[in-house]
């Protein structure tokens, strides 16, 4: 039998990720079976256990998936000359959300990943590393924004940083409450 390539390797989990998320989105994690998630993936129970031993390493890799949009938007609006503004800062925050083909926010995903994280040492260990890393990267943008007037000098750039996620968090709570029915 020929070996795989690293790329084909890579597409595979690719396949195996993306249909666990789509099925996590919709069905949450403990109501979705790894049968379910094999099926989905059109690949052989073997090939997904190859890849993920467990339902629980699989929904590491769905979470993972996720922080790393978020990290690289951050870090792409980091390393940009001209930086964006708070507001434009939070829309391109917004787009690298987890979304369904149809731009649909998966709010509910990021929801389930962060109560699975009081249940799942990998996945809260993999959450708070992401979460320091982007309270990290956004001090730089804070102290500018402050120079700029943009936001109030009255808080230090942690505790700054800290109310802007939560502004993310809260708009990733209000989508998985109000879906559709919130106004944009």
């Amino acid at each position: 039998m020929a070996k795989l390539s690293d790329d084909a390797k890579a597409e595979r989990r690719d396949a195996i990720v993306t249909a666990a998320t789509v099925r996590f989105a919709s069905q949450g994690f403990h109501a979705t079976s790894m049968a379910e998630v094999i099926s989905d993936s059109g690949l052989a129970a073997g090939t997904v256990y190859k890849y993920f031993a467990s339902k629980d390493d699989l929904i590491v890799a769905t979470a993972e998936r996720a922080l790393n949009g978020i990290g690289a938007a951050v870090a792409s609006l980091v390393g940009r000359e001209s930086i964006p503004s708070p507001s434009e800062f939070l829309d391109a925050v917004r787009a690298s959300l987890p979304s369904d083909p149809s731009g649909t926010l998966r709010a509910h995903l990021v929801l389930h990943s962060w109560a699975e994280t009081s249940r799942n040492p990998q996945l809260a260990e993999l959450v708070c590393d992401r979460y320091e890393k982007l309270m990290a990267a956004v001090g730089p943008l804070i102290n500018v924004w402050q120079e700029r007037g943009e936001l109030p000098h009255d808080r230090d750039s942690a505790e700054s940083g800290r109310l802007l996620l939560a502004l993310i968090q809260g708009q990733i709570v209000q989508a998985a409450i109000f879906g559709s029915r919130q106004q944009h």
